[in-house]
């Protein structure tokens, strides 16, 4: 797959992430036969092995890292799901359990002997915090995860972090783009859409580059918090516009919708399936957005007399169908 997207002059990221192995997380020190599935699908994201992760980044390296150099490590660490625990005593652990691994997986593809040439991406957060259901907001893991104060001074004795950028999930629910997190959700602290041109988002004197990836998570149809695919078609184009330089996600065809699993500790679970990005229905329908997708195009007015046109032009749905 990769050498095929390589055919296509695509720039391939490679986000190595979890669940780890029952022997590498654990899951290995849980009698396993004696519990549940939620608590056994929870052991095998809870505190990970970094030197066993450091060591499977380096084959990942050896493997690949001849011709793919830009890399991203674990996705969204944030998320419960995705990583265990997310706090400790009231403090955010997950964050110290991530740059542990980056540090190995970093350590790992440096070994690899085809180092020359890569940029290795941190964060891959999502947007949204939501301290009663165990997750934990992007910038809140990313001052925790670099050791840094409310005011963003880093603590003596934490070293540097030799990445090349931050990478951050800014999806939106359904109320789309302009939509910025209410307080109670953490929302000083949330990157969204809405928030990516804001001083709270650009978090440093310096920052890093910033890497966004972006989605809109509709349904076909809608369904609960995600948006129709006529709104989806209307929202790709001003967030298009926020995140110029920044690849989006669009699936081909939508996969099927599996309903939400049973859930732990008040997280619910996301069935597969839940992120239904597709241009085109199941059925092979397009949507609304599949005829726009290819030259997103914003109009606005400035000042209540002038018009702004911008416009962004991309390879035409049938040339990437493949």
């Amino acid at each position: 797959m990769i050498q095929e997207a390589q055919t296509l002059h695509w720039t391939v990221l490679l986000t190595v992430t979890g669940a780890a192995p029952c022997w590498a997380s654990a899951c290995a020190t849980t009698h396993i036969k004696h519990e549940s599935m939620r608590q056994k699908l929870d052991a095998i994201v809870t505190n990970p092995n970094p030197t066993y992760y450091g060591q499977f980044l380096q084959a990942v390296g050896r493997e690949f890292g001849s011709y793919v150099k830009l890399y991203s490590i674990w996705n969204e660490p944030n998320q419960p799901q995705m990583l265990l625990p997310q706090y400790v005593h009231n403090q955010v652990e997950s964050a110290v359990i991530y740059r542990n691994l980056w540090l190995k997986g970093y350590a790992g593809l440096k070994a690899s002997g085809n180092f020359s040439g890569m940029k290795v991406l941190f964060g891959e957060t999502s947007p949204v915090g939501n301290k009663p259901y165990d997750i934990v907001a992007p910038l809140t893991f990313m001052r925790a995860a670099l050791c840094l104060s409310s005011s963003y001074q880093r603590s003596a004795g934490c070293g540097r972090i030799p990445a090349a950028g931050y990478a951050q999930h800014p999806y939106d629910q359904k109320q789309g783009p302009y939509w910025v997190p209410p307080s109670y959700l953490d929302g000083a602290d949330d990157v969204t859409m809405a928030s990516l041109g804001s001083s709270r988002a650009r978090s440093t004197r310096r920052p890093p580059p910033a890497l966004y990836r972006l989605t809109c998570r509709s349904t076909s149809p809608s369904t609960g918090s995600r948006a129709s695919p006529i709104y989806c078609s209307a929202y790709r184009s001003p967030s298009k516009r926020s995140t110029t330089r920044s690849p989006s996600r669009w699936l081909t065809r939508t996969r099927e919708s599996r309903p939400l699993t049973s859930t732990a500790h008040g997280r619910p679970q996301p069935g597969r399936g839940s992120f239904q990005t597709g241009l085109e229905t199941v059925t092979a329908h397009p949507k609304p957005l599949y005829h726009g997708y290819p030259v997103p195009l914003t109009v606005t007015v400035q000042n209540g007399s002038k018009v702004a046109f911008w416009v962004s032009c991309a390879p035409t749905v049938a040339a990437t169908r493949r």
